[in-house]
C-alpha cells in the first residue's frame, strides 16, 4: 500500500505534488489530497469495558450523570458474590417460618457448593433448633442481654421496656 499523500485537480485526475502545492507547501483552490488512513472500530467485540456505570453499562451506554466504576477492580467480584448470595437467600426465605433462620452455610439451599447435602442444616436449608437459639437475636435494639453489669442490665431493661411499648404502641390507639 502508498503510504504517501495522492492529489487530485477538479476534474478528479491525480496530479503531481508540486503542482497541487504552492511554493508555502499549501494545498492551492481547487486541488484536493487524499491522505492514507488507518482506522479501527474502537468497540470490538472481544475488549471489555475499562469502566461502567452503576448498572453495568459502558462505552456510549454510560449513564450521566453518575458515578464510574472500574472493571478491573478485584473488588467488584466481592460485590458480585454479595448480590449472588442476597439473591439465594432471598429465592429461599420461602422455606422459612416464623422464628426460623436460613442455614448461614448454604443460603438456604440445602446443597453445598459441591452438590453434598449441607451439614450444618442437614438438606432442609434451614438452621437446627438448637444453633437458632445461639444465633438468633430478638426483635428490638440487639441489646437484650448477655451481660452481667448492673448498669448494662439496667440499660437493657430500659431498652426492652421501649422496644415492647412500640411494639405494642397500635393497640392503646
Amino acid at each position: 500500500m502508498n503510504q504517501r499523500a495522492r492529489y487530485f485537480d477538479s476534474s478528479g485526475r491525480q496530479i503531481a505534488e508540486h503542482d497541487a502545492l504552492d511554493r508555502n507547501g499549501i494545498l492551492r483552490s481547487g486541488f484536493a489530497i487524499r491522505v492514507p488512513m488507518q482506522m479501527r472500530d474502537a468497540s470490538r467485540q472481544d475488549a471489555k469495558p475499562v469502566v461502567v456505570d452503576g448498572h453495568g453499562n459502558g462505552g456510549l451506554a454510560l449513564r450521566r450523570p453518575g458515578y464510574r466504576i472500574a472493571t478491573n477492580d478485584t473488588r467488584r467480584a466481592l460485590v458480585a458474590d454479595a448480590y449472588a448470595q442476597a439473591d439465594r437467600q432471598a429465592g429461599n426465605s420461602w422455606k422459612m417460618r416464623d422464628g426460623d433462620q436460613l442455614c448461614p452455610d448454604c443460603d438456604g439451599e440445602g446443597y453445598d457448593e459441591d452438590g453434598t447435602v449441607c451439614d450444618g442444616c442437614g438438606g432442609d436449608g434451614l438452621l437446627p433448633e438448637q444453633e437458632r437459639a445461639r444465633a438468633s437475636s430478638n426483635f428490638g435494639s440487639g441489646n437484650e442481654g448477655g451481660s452481667s453489669d448492673a448498669s448494662t442490665m439496667l440499660r437493657d431493661q430500659a431498652y426492652q421496656s421501649y422496644d415492647n411499648d412500640l411494639a405494642n404502641a397500635w393497640r392503646s390507639r
